[in-house]
């Protein structure tokens, strides 16, 4: 979801091949990336903040290192995969329960704002309603000053993004993708997603694989690994994995909830939703 800046210093889909992304070692594929990428996930190697005696502590979902290796047999994870990534948005270094020993469960004393709504969703939103009324990225109507790809390039300037390639900008279907990739971007870990790709009717489609949560897996390319302090220095060679345990299966009919059928049955006007 989160562009990458190209040789030419603009910022592309990472499925367009002016990005320059692969993944592997020599394409650097998490360097250069949109900014909200490092806002909002934390990588292998990452530092975060530091245990009670001062020792930085380190992200270690990285395979081999500890907390790749605790994943394998902790329990209480019911078998379930890294993906290589953790959250960072809404987080900080300081809730940690190695930082306070004696205090097991130290990030319930730490709390954040959850916000109703904010102008970036009000962009993002006026962008999509006027995209899909007038059906171009460029036109504006009585009331609407702005079009809908200016709307986005405001969002895209405010965090150092370049603005939208001019080619995405003059293919509908190609905005239309860019518009929701810059929602999902956005409004990671803010309760949009899901009602967005189901508004959007692409349920099926966005879950189509057998096993459509994908991950990383980021295998360090230093032998040594182990006994290297700074984890920050360690570098990778990359591999996308299915994340087997997290399957997703939905079909037409479940946009909607089946309504009761004795209720159908007992009214003759009343007709059971789609599918079921």
């Amino acid at each position: 979801m989160f562009d990458k800046k190209g040789a030419d210093g603009i910022y592309y889909p990472i499925d367009d091949p002016r990005s320059g992304y692969a993944l592997d070692y020599d394409h650097k594929p998490f360097e250069d990336r949109d900014p909200r990428f490092y806002n909002n996930i934390l990588l292998p190697g990452t530092t975060w903040g530091h245990y009670a005696d001062g020792r930085t502590y380190y992200i270690t979902t990285y395979k081999g290192g500890a907390a790749y290796q605790h994943m394998l047999t902790q329990k209480d994870c019911n078998k379930r995969m890294f993906t290589g990534f953790m959250c960072k948005k809404f987080m900080w270094p300081e809730c940690n329960q190695y930082l306070e020993k004696n205090n097991p469960n130290c990030w319930w004393d730490y709390r954040f704002l959850t916000i109703y709504i904010r102008a970036s969703q009000i962009y993002l939103d006026y962008a999509e309603a006027l995209f899909e009324g007038c059906g171009s990225a460029t036109a504006t109507i009585e009331g609407c000053p702005i079009s809908a790809a200016e709307a986005i390039n405001i969002l895209r300037r405010r965090i150092g993004l370049t603005d939208l390639p001019s080619d995405i900008v003059a293919d509908p279907d190609k905005f239309r993708a860019a518009y929701r990739r810059e929602r999902a971007v956005e409004l990671m870990f803010e309760n949009h997603r899901w009602w967005d790709i189901r508004r959007w009717m692409i349920l099926e489609e966005t879950f189509k694989d057998t096993y459509p949560i994908k991950g990383a897996l980021f295998t360090p390319r230093e032998s040594n690994h182990g006994s290297i302090t700074d984890k920050s220095t360690l570098t990778y060679d990359y591999e996308q994995i299915d994340i087997t345990p997290e399957v997703r299966s939905f079909t037409k009919k479940n946009y909607w909830y089946p309504l009761p059928q004795h209720d159908v049955d007992a009214l003759n006007n009343l007709q059971q939703n789609p599918y079921w």
